[in-house]
């Protein structure tokens, strides 16, 4: 393997080369021809020195193009032959535009170094009919002083247009600028447009930001149309690859004045204006573009308004992890594509001597995978194998790498920031805004801090601008993740309250697809995409205020929907809660909810869309509007909908048009229907029969028997659920008002003897109980009211008077023979068996017993002594 030589080294060898090679042209002309032999196009063409010697003056005024032509037309006072010919103009032609990059100065390419040595090392055997002394000088020099060799004199012009400070080393020098070739039209197209006053280059550390630029400004000097005639440069870079280690740069700037005082070496300074001032003179005077590299180290606001200042004349192109913000064009850096970075890598293993180490498969993943198409990261890799690590050691150990590429950013960043970042490390995948606010636990107020600290971590290239615009999802760039991991940025207790929140999520999530099943058009049933995160997390949000407003807290309701609305505004579950959360008091304000919820709603959604638009509806009483949206709902039906035809026909119902009622459920083929939509079909037709029974005021035999035809309908579900029991309570309360017909009385105490164990725990049965026992004195009968009193009595009265032994029984099965009771130490119930002793036994008899065996469910009465 050769030995690795440095940039500046083989700048300063390549110097020495060259210049002994013309000056040994020089002395070789001036011994063996006159000025009779030179062309006269080319003393024309001399830019002659002050030598007093007319023909040195010449010599020392041309370059190896004119060298060459004498030697061309001075062949045999030379002695040149045909080989020597050839090597003049062929391998020393070669490097005439490398001759000239060295010696104006500009950046040189990856292979010129090896183009000018080959010259340098065989031009005395081959033109050996030349004395060649001062090639034999800086031989010797490169073999025992190479500290001596001097690189080319720093004021040596570029461009004669063009006034600039662009730096002679650069990075890419090892291997030529490969690549980019849209980047830096792109780059030229902006810099060219009059409206752009700053433009920043934006990206990781070593993604080739500063490269770029200054590939840029080198093509801008080659080009005669370019606009500027003054180029300051100033990096603030304060640390770089320095062989196979980062390193901190001596002397680096750090801060506006060492920016002011570093253009002023070079511009000079005036007596009537400070540097700064002078600066913003000078861009008045000149096409000026300011070229700050590496910016992120002081974006301050003192640089902001000079920049601010200095752009109302000049230009300013800025290199950056950090953007300006709103003052400023971004220009996002990405790493380089796969054609590219993978002729950057084949570049730098073959100037290393590890051409033959990887496979093209094992190039790919180390360069696009592992590096990220990083080129600083590639060259860090393989220079990390010049130095002799192995390839998995190197890429197990990427901290100075990745501290390096973030580093002068993270701790630049808001306490916002950093919390949004801790949260994308514990989360260990890309999330939407939504998810982020939840896993936050922040609410509407904080909205527009954690957009501005977004739109931070963008800039600064924590997260990809790119995925964040194109499919609305946080992701952490893959540097950012590697640093945060060695920093091991997160603590216990976020992580904690992490993992409860996203447990909360998923357990709602799963109450979501059995509400979808059971009650698919609940208040508290959302529509959630499985693609779209950000509708799970809104779906709670909405979930969390319908439950405020269901228990009189408007306040958190209110917030949670603004919540809502502002992360998904076309999400048309918003809407249907916002209108829920209006209420019959603002019927067009719910309106016109609905009406933005039919703007961005779904086709697949529209039938549910239509369907809580027609409750609500009728929660206002609007019977025709409502039935007008579910007939719109309908045509939306894939296939015939159940839940449509059983709200159609309560609204007829409640309209008084039961014929049509009855028609509509009379057309459901009830073998197809569910167990739970079987019990809807009866529910909803036992309150078609009690409602037409409310037409019958004066006719107590007719009303009587609707009633008994709405309870038996209820009656014959083989599975009754919640629906039923309420509706029965319901038939209860209707029974109530009856309360001086006995036969209805009668009918009352039937239901109850067989459901009241069912149906005592209802929120309706509290209705019946309130209603009966203001009118049962009023019950004619005496038997009939001391039946209906004992499910009266309120168990927790009962309880109050009982001994330690006794228990009041509220639940009796006379058909399996068992029965339970309970008192305060039991609250839950005790089983007992029904023996023939027991058989007139009621619900509200009061049992003594001998003892309870058992624990927990399974506790019962060992015996029953008495019950009165």
């Amino acid at each position: 393997m050769s030995e690795f030589i440095s940039s500046l080294e083989r700048k300063a060898m390549m110097y020495e080369m060259v210049l002994a090679i013309e000056n040994d042209f020089i002395e070789n002309f001036a011994r063996k021809l006159s000025l009779a032999d030179i062309p006269r196009e080319i003393i024309e063409h001399s830019n002659k020195s002050d030598s007093p010697d007319a023909f040195l003056a010449i010599l020392q005024g041309i370059d190896i193009q004119s060298y060459i032509q004498i030697c061309n037309s001075n062949l045999t006072k030379l002695g040149i032959g045909l080989e020597t010919k050839k090597f003049l103009n062929g391998e020393l032609s070669k490097i005439i535009p490398i001759r000239n990059n060295v010696m104006h100065p500009r950046p040189l390419g990856a292979l010129d170094f090896y183009l000018v040595k080959g010259v340098f090392d065989q031009i005395d055997q081959i033109v050996n009919s030349l004395s060649w002394n001062n090639v034999e000088t800086i031989r010797r020099k490169i073999v025992e002083a190479p500290e001596s060799l001097r690189l080319p004199p720093s004021g040596n012009r570029k461009s004669d247009s063009i006034i600039e400070n662009i730096p002679i080393s650069v990075d890419f020098e090892d291997t030529n600028f490969v690549g980019r070739k849209e980047e830096i039209g792109a780059i030229k197209e902006k810099l060219n447009k009059n409206n752009v006053h700053i433009l920043s280059i934006i990206g990781d550390g070593g993604i080739g930001k500063t490269a770029i630029a200054i590939k840029v400004l080198y093509d801008l000097l080659d080009d005669p149309k370019c606009r500027f005639n003054l180029i300051l440069w100033a990096s603030l870079k304060t640390s770089e690859l320095n062989n196979y280690e980062f390193k901190e740069i001596n002397n680096a700037l750090k801060s506006t004045a060492d920016i002011y005082s570093a253009l002023s070496k070079f511009v000079g300074n005036d007596n009537i204006y400070n540097t700064e001032e002078y600066l913003i003179s000078l861009a008045k005077e000149f096409n000026m573009l300011l070229v700050l590299d590496n910016l992120e180290t002081i974006n301050t606001e003192e640089i902001k308004d000079f920049l601010d200042r200095f752009t109302e004349y000049g230009k300013v192109l800025i290199t950056s992890r950090i953007g300006l913000g709103e003052m400023e064009h971004r220009y996002k850096l990405g790493g380089m594509s796969e054609k590219d970075v993978l002729e950057y890598m084949n570049i730098l293993l073959e100037l290393y001597g590890f051409e033959s180490l990887l496979t093209e498969k094992q190039k790919k993943d180390i360069a696009i995978i592992q590096l990220h198409s990083n080129p600083l990261a590639i060259k860090w890799f393989v220079r990390c194998l010049y130095n002799g690590d192995e390839v998995e050691k190197i890429l197990q150990n990427k901290a100075e790498l990745a501290t390096f590429c973030m580093s002068n950013v993270f701790e630049k960043l808001s306490e916002i920031a950093h919390n949004i970042l801790e949260v994308l490390i514990i989360a260990k995948r890309d999330i939407t805004v939504a998810e982020l606010i939840y896993y936050m636990d922040k609410s509407v107020e904080h909205y527009k801090d954690i957009s501005f600290a977004i739109n931070e971590l963008a800039k600064c290239n924590f997260i990809d601008d790119s995925i964040f615009r194109t499919k609305e999802r946080l992701s952490i760039t893959v540097f950012a993740k590697e640093y945060l991991t060695i920093l091991q940025f997160s603590n216990s207790s976020v992580v904690e309250m992490f993992k409860q929140k996203d447990m909360q999520l998923q357990t709602f999530l799963q109450k979501q697809i059995q509400a979808m099943a059971e009650k698919p058009y609940a208040m508290k049933t959302f529509s959630i995409c499985n693609e779209r995160k950000d509708e799970l997390v809104v779906a709670y949000w909405l979930y969390e205020a319908v439950d405020a407003f269901e228990k009189r807290n408007e306040q958190i309701a209110n917030i949670k929907l603004e919540l809502a609305k502002r992360i998904l505004p076309d999400y048309f579950e918003c809407y249907k809660v916002a209108a829920y959360l209006c209420g019959v008091n603002s019927i067009e304000k719910g309106k016109e909810e609905y009406e933005i919820a039919e703007n961005c709603c779904e086709n697949q959604q529209r039938e549910r869309l239509y369907i809580y638009y027609a409750a609500f509806l009728l929660r206002t009483n609007d019977y025709h509007g409502s039935l007008e949206k579910l007939k719109i709902a309908a045509t939306y039906s894939v296939e015939p909908n159940f839940y449509i035809f059983s709200e159609q026909a309560k609204l007829y119902a409640c309209i008084n048009r039961f014929s049509e009622a009855y028609e509509i459920l009379d057309r459901v083929d009830k073998s197809k229907l569910s167990k739970r939509n079987l019990n809807i079909y009866y529910t909803r037709k036992a309150d078609i029969k009690r409602r037409e029974s409310e037409n019958y005021k004066y006719d107590e035999e007719k009303k009587l028997e609707l009633i008994k035809e709405s309870f038996y309908l209820l009656d014959s579900s083989d599975e009754p659920d919640r629906g039923i029991y309420q509706y029965i309570c319901v038939i209860l309360k209707t029974l109530s008002y009856l309360f001086y017909y006995d036969e209805a009385m009668i009918f009352l105490c039937r239901i109850l003897q067989k459901y009241h164990a069912k149906v005592r725990r209802e929120s309706e049965y509290r209705r019946f109980k309130d209603n009966m026992s203001a009118h049962i004195t009023q019950v004619a009968k005496k038997e009939l009211r001391k039946e209906i009193e004992q499910y009266l009595v309120d168990d927790a009265e009962i309880m109050s008077r009982l001994h330690s032994n006794e228990g009041v029984v509220y639940v009796i099965e006379r058909e399996r023979q068992f029965a339970f009771f309970k008192n305060k130490e039991n609250p839950q119930g005790v089983y007992f068996k029904l023996t023939p002793k027991l058989e007139n036994m009621q619900v509200g008899s009061i049992v003594e017993y001998d003892k309870i065996i058992g624990i927990g469910n399974g506790r019962r009465a060992n015996r029953i002594i008495k019950f009165t």
